[in-house]
Order: C-alpha cells, then structure tokens, then sequence
C-alpha cells in the first residue's frame, strides 16, 4: 500500500523488494486515496497490478470494498526467485533495489543474496551445486546468476 507521495513510492517499493528477497511475494499495489492516472506510479510498480482505493464519505464502505483487487489473483506475480537448471541460471526478481544494493557472495553449495537489510541463503539444487559463479547481472529488477 501506498500514496502518491515520492517517500511513501520508495519506502513501499523497498519493502515490496524486501520480501521479495524473503520469498514473499506481493501480488497487487494498492493506492490510498490517490489518483490512478498516474503513470510514472503505475510503471514503478509493474508488472503488479494497482488498485486506486477512494477516500471513504461517512459510513458507506461499499466503493472500499469495490476497489480492492481481486487478491486470488497474487499467482500471476513475478516469482521471487527461478532456478533454471538447463541454462545453468537463477533469477530473482528484486523490485525496490538498484544494481548498488545488491550483493552476491558464494559458499560451498550456497549462495548468499544480500538486498538493502535483507539476506538470503539459496540452496544450489546438486546440478548447479560446486559451480562457481560464472557471472551476475542486475537488470530490470531481476538478478541473474549464470553458472
């Protein structure tokens, strides 16, 4: 959830990152009481898709409760993270966080993602595991991990 202030952008796309990193994914954005028609906010947050929620006018929560999005559908969110064995990769989508946030350390078996205040241990599946990082790249709020 967000407003169209700049602060409140950033802090919740760092916090859509974040759990990205933990393995939560986020399925929708929701903007309190902000206009829709802002396309900048709507591209900070694709591919989620935003729902505007009003401001409520005495006790009538009904236009609320019809502009909440349909949560069933937080399935067709990016994955946090895909391990592609055949192309000797692993993605993660981490929204929220630029190239400079990002760091990537390995150990034995495991990688370690570090993101902004956030860290993941990934566990190589045995294909991939004793590889060594051939490479890394960070782009379009997805880092790629090649093998």
């Amino acid at each position: 959830m967000t407003t169209d202030d700049p602060a409140a952008i950033a802090t919740a796309r760092y916090l859509w990152g974040s759990a990205q990193q933990v393995g939560l994914t986020i399925g929708g954005t929701l903007l309190n009481q902000a206009p829709m028609n802002d396309a900048v906010v709507t591209e900070l947050f694709t591919p989620l898709p935003l729902s505007a929620i009003p401001s409520r006018t005495g006790a009538d929560w009904q236009p609320l409760i019809d502009a909440l999005p349909n949560f069933k559908q937080a399935s067709l969110a990016p994955r946090p993270i895909t391990i592609d064995i055949p192309g000797r990769q692993v993605r993660l989508f981490l929204p929220g966080f630029d190239k400079k946030q990002v760091k990537l350390t390995q150990s034995g078996p495991e990688v370690t993602i570090d993101a902004g205040d956030q860290r993941r241990n990934i566990v190589l599946p045995p294909a991939l595991s004793g590889q060594s990082v051939k490479g890394a790249k960070f782009q379009d709020n997805y880092l790629t991990i090649s093998f």
